[in-house]
């Protein structure tokens, strides 16, 4: 197979605008997101221990271990949410769709401004 540098293929095999468009959360690209998230994310940490305890009550342990499991993926993959439900899929169950929409949305309210 040839060997083809990405600004040289037909524009039907170029990936849509519009994929690349839907993985940017307030204007910014997961990877963005992710150095973000690498420097500092005390801001989301109280919604997430709300979340946590919503979801797991008690069991503080399963707690403890899922939020490392979450900071460690936005670390990772940043704001990705289609990463973020294959990776918290196992921890966090059938709520983990509505929970990855909440965590993406926090964390673009929490950073929108000093994101920029």
């Amino acid at each position: 197979m040839p060997f083809t540098l990405p600004f040289l293929l037909l524009p039907s095999e170029q990936e849509p605008k519009e994929a690349e468009e839907e993985l940017m959360v307030s204007s910014l690209q997961p990877e963005v997101w992710a150095a973000l998230f690498r420097q500092h994310w005390d801001p989301l940490l109280p919604w997430l221990h709300q979340e946590l305890h919503i979801i797991f009550g008690t069991q503080w342990w399963s707690a403890m271990a899922v939020e490392n499991l979450i900071m460690s993926a936005l670390c990772d993959t940043g704001l990705d949410r289609k990463a973020l439900i294959q990776q918290l899929w196992p921890a966090v169950g059938d709520r983990t769709e509505m929970f990855s929409q909440g965590l993406t949305d926090i964390a673009a309210c929490q950073w929108g401004e000093e994101a920029y």
